[in-house]
């Protein structure tokens, strides 16, 4: 029962999407992001990083994923 966060950054880091904020709970997770930045618009092709980021018992644990946007 820990904090679970899912945000989408660009590769200058700056934040560009916060696609998931709440408390984690036992179970899985499927959440997703439609290529929009906080605003609603479509963010420029190229890539991204999806970071997650979980407070577990052992301290907060964080894992980037690149991913490509193409029009």
């Amino acid at each position: 029962d820990g904090a679970l966060r899912v945000d989408v950054y660009d590769l200058a880091g700056r934040r560009v999407r916060a696609v998931l904020s709440d408390r984690a709970v036992s179970g899985g997770y499927d959440p997703a992001w439609d290529g929009t930045d906080d605003e609603g618009s479509l963010v420029p092709p190229g890539m991204y990083l999806i970071r997650v980021e979980i407070d577990v018992d052992r301290g907060v644990v964080t894992r980037l994923q690149p991913v490509a946007v193409a029009y």
